[in-house]
């Protein structure tokens, strides 16, 4: 059995195939449509939110050194959550689920030192989320009590 992962310019695995018996012309068709591939022999797919394809080989993806502080705080901008350990320049965001009205982005942007402070004026549950390429995503949920 054989595996094609196909992958883009940055190592982003964004298919994999599954073929038992892959015809003669199966790659040189893979390659005619202008795909990067590497070919693997095993029995399963690969994850692509595991692994990506760095220096031709599938690699696994690094998971962020992030450490949380607490994951229950307290509402009303007396308490903060800091998230620190994450890599430089790297996106994070954080949305609010609020009852009756759903998930709320609330704020978003680039970390400049790999560290993240948040404290909340309401009681609420809430998601922080960070990632960075090669790296896996991370994503903690919080709650902010009365």
């Amino acid at each position: 059995m054989t595996v094609f992962c196909i992958y883009d310019a940055s190592g982003r695995i964004i298919q994999t195939n599954k073929v038992y018996d892959p015809p003669e012309n199966y790659e040189a068709s893979i390659r005619e449509l202008g795909h990067k591939f590497v070919k693997l022999d095993r029995s399963t797919l690969v994850s692509m939110d595991h692994f990506y394809v760095g220096r031709r080989k599938v690699r696994e993806r690094p998971v962020m050194p992030i450490d949380v502080s607490k994951k229950v705080i307290k509402a009303g901008g007396v308490d903060t959550v800091v998230l620190t350990g994450a890599p430089k320049k790297a996106e994070y965001s954080f949305d609010v689920n609020i009852p009756g009205i759903g998930v709320q982005n609330v704020q978003s942007g680039k970390l400049p030192d790999g560290e993240l402070e948040i404290g909340m004026d309401m009681p609420c549950l809430f998601t922080v989320r960070i990632s960075l390429w090669p790296y896996q995503d991370f994503a903690q949920e919080i709650e902010a009590v009365a």
